[in-house]
């Protein structure tokens, strides 16, 4: 069986959230890292991928598929809803007329 690159993601984040994504859906993935680890970054200064997602070539169409809804799902704004903090319950309004209400008790008189 071939292998194919679907994907070269820019961190190891995303290359297992997307090789999870692919499992779950009954395709096999693998991840090939570019990184060194006693390079510090070297290898991120040399290639800013950070590896790729290696699926096999007759699992690629509904791998690809997965993985646009996947990366859609990333890249779409927020809405404005979810980015707004939730209203307060109203309070109730005074009637402006300046006198105490029914239920507080009144002072005595002298």
């Amino acid at each position: 069986m071939a292998l194919i690159v679907l994907h070269k993601p820019e961190d190891e984040l995303l290359a297992v959230r997307i090789k999870d994504l692919l499992e779950q859906s009954g395709i096999e993935a693998m991840l090939r890292s570019y990184q060194m680890s006693w390079f510090d970054g070297l290898a991120k200064m040399m290639r800013p991928e950070w590896g790729e997602v290696i699926v096999e070539e007759e699992d690629y169409p509904k791998a690809r598929e997965l993985l646009d809804g996947l990366l859609a799902t990333l890249e779409a704004p927020d809405t404005p809803e979810s980015q707004e903090p939730p209203e307060a319950p109203d309070k109730p309004e005074a009637d402006g007329s300046g006198s105490p209400s029914d239920d507080t008790p009144s002072e005595p008189e002298s």
